[in-house]
């Protein structure tokens, strides 16, 4: 009897393995694609490698960040870009400590002191050392009478993550000048590369701007300072087509390449504010920007970084499970599904990496911008 159960039981298993459809996890994918149509402080996309995420605002760059503080900031983060305020007092955890009895034992905690030098070194200890926000990237797009665009300016939105290329699509006009931009991170180093297209450009309305903040261990303003410009220094090298900027920020050094096809120049604004300037006879304009703890990273240029993120996220999308309930009939299964599949592109950018991220992982700062042991679930849009 157990033999003819066991028959059983393994022609039924090979019966429904072999009546088993094959998952399309293309069309898996692609159908669950975020697509915005308005310019929404809540309407960010990120592209990112584990180790690094860069999100942007429906420019498809971070041309907004005011805009957007409120809602989710546009950030450039890493985990390796960490940064202190100086500590002048020298202030250490056993300093905040305070003893509770657990039973027979007596055991030390890190206590939040509410008054006094020990209320100064909590406070400290706990903002510091934050995750820094690396730089700005976006655009710089005048109007016909010369003034820059505000978030009212920018019309006839399409903006889109492909998901399974890793790439955002954005699109838009200004004053009926449409847009086009595509954008990549990089999966195997800390960079970004786009691709911008637009007739601003031979009008000489378009620009890149990079904008390099001080640290802020708060999310008031997502991460970002520009307040306290002679805190921080900037130093620029250029190269051939190709600019190097050192940046220090107390104890931190950090190196940001910027690299170019095309031909353009650039120009320094005010302090940690610079332009690349495409020049008026290209139609499109490609560029990529690396951020690294070292100076000796080699920018990879559009076209071969969106050949690397083809290969990755192709790999990524066809290893590990898939859920497919295109056959359910339940009323919930759709949006079961795409919870299911943004959650497995949240991971691959945000938690892929060498380290856990905080809840709102390597998107903007939260709690101090220290690390904060929690699900960061997807909701609706990010």
């Amino acid at each position: 009897m157990k033999k003819i159960i066991l028959l059983l039981s393994l022609s039924l298993i090979i019966s429904i393995y072999a009546n088993a459809q094959i998952i399309d996890r293309h069309a898996l994918v692609n159908r669950h694609n975020p697509v915005f149509n308005t310019l929404d402080s809540l309407n960010t996309l990120t592209v990112g490698n584990g180790n690094f995420a860069f999100t942007v605002d429906a420019t498809g760059l971070q041309t907004f960040p005011s805009y957007y503080e409120k809602g989710i900031p546009l950030g450039t983060f890493s985990n390796w870009g960490w940064h202190s305020f100086s500590n002048p007092k020298g202030y250490n955890l056993s300093e905040v400590t305070k003893n509770y009895k657990v039973g027979n034992d007596s055991i030390s905690y890190v206590y939040r002191f509410p008054q006094g030098e020990k209320k100064l070194a909590s406070e400290y200890l706990r903002e510091n050392a934050h995750r820094l926000h690396l730089g700005l990237i976006g655009y710089e797009i005048r109007k016909k009478n010369g003034k820059l665009i505000d978030p009212s300016d920018v019309k006839n939105i399409v903006f889109k993550l492909d998901m399974w290329t890793g790439k955002i699509n954005s699109e838009f006009t200004v004053e009926n000048e449409i847009v086009k931009t595509e954008l990549f991170s990089n999966q195997d180093d800390d960079q970004i590369s786009a691709k911008v297209t637009s007739t601003l450009i031979a009008e000489g309305r378009l620009k890149i701007s990079l904008h390099f903040p001080y640290g802020s261990g708060r999310n008031i303003t997502g991460g970002l300072d520009f307040d306290r410009p002679n805190s921080h220094s900037t130093q620029m090298i250029k190269g051939n087509k190709e600019v190097l900027f050192k940046r220090v920020l107390d104890s931190t050094r950090f190196f940001v390449k910027a690299s170019w096809n095309e031909t353009a120049t650039i120009q320094a604004e005010k302090a940690h504010h610079y332009l690349i300037v495409p020049d008026k006879t290209n139609q499109s304009f490609s560029f990529s920007v690396s951020f690294s703890p070292k100076d000796n990273s080699i920018n990879k240029n559009f076209e071969s970084t969106r050949e690397n993120n083809k290969i990755a996220w192709q790999k990524f999308w066809e290893s590990g499970g898939a859920i497919d309930f295109a056959g359910s009939t339940d009323p919930r299964a759709p949006e079961l599904e795409r919870r299911v599949v943004l959650s497995q592109y949240l991971t691959k950018i945000q938690s892929s990496g060498n380290l856990p991220p905080q809840e709102t992982g390597l998107t903007y700062n939260s709690w101090y911008g220290k690390f904060h042991l929690e699900m960061h679930w997807w909701h609706g849009t990010h």
